[in-house]
């Protein structure tokens, strides 16, 4: 037998499609390990793609994946999961995707894709302008925004 010390985390990013109020995640698909994630971490900020009354969460209880006792914070980010899938919500971007795989087989390439999506500042609101609303919307079952 190996005996492994267990990983405490000092910050866990995770996200989900929604939350209330109160800080209660809910996912639409799988939450795989990420309840014992934030369970182990000493704080834990979800991403989510809206904020929902508590009323919806309480209607839906078992998409709660993460209850608000292990959230610290909340950060409302359409399209935050993006250029991967938000599941029920949007798909993941298969261009952009290999774009980014292309971007990575050189360093002068990866740079530029750091540059143009990451580096120059804006934030979140800056990286959906230059992926572009209609590509955006595109992703989504329904063609419109979350």
């Amino acid at each position: 037998l190996l005996e492994v010390p267990a990983i405490k985390p000092d910050v866990l990013l995770l996200h989900g499609q929604q939350a209330d109020e109160e800080g209660n995640v809910q996912y639409f698909g799988a939450g795989y390990f990420d309840l014992l994630m934030a369970q182990a971490a000493k704080h834990v900020i979800c991403s989510v793609d809206r904020i929902v009354p508590t009323s919806t969460v309480r209607q839906s209880a078992r998409l709660t994946k993460i209850p608000s006792a292990f959230v610290d914070a909340i950060v409302v980010t359409p399209f935050g999961a993006h250029p991967g899938c938000s599941p029920g919500l949007y798909d993941q971007d298969e261009a952009h995707l290999k774009a980014y795989v292309a971007a990575s087989r050189d360093q002068k390439s990866f740079d530029s894709y750091l540059d143009t999506f990451v580096r120059n500042g804006g934030g979140e609101p800056a990286y959906r302008d230059k992926i572009g609303a209609q590509a955006l919307a595109a992703l989504t079952s329904g063609g419109a925004a979350p």
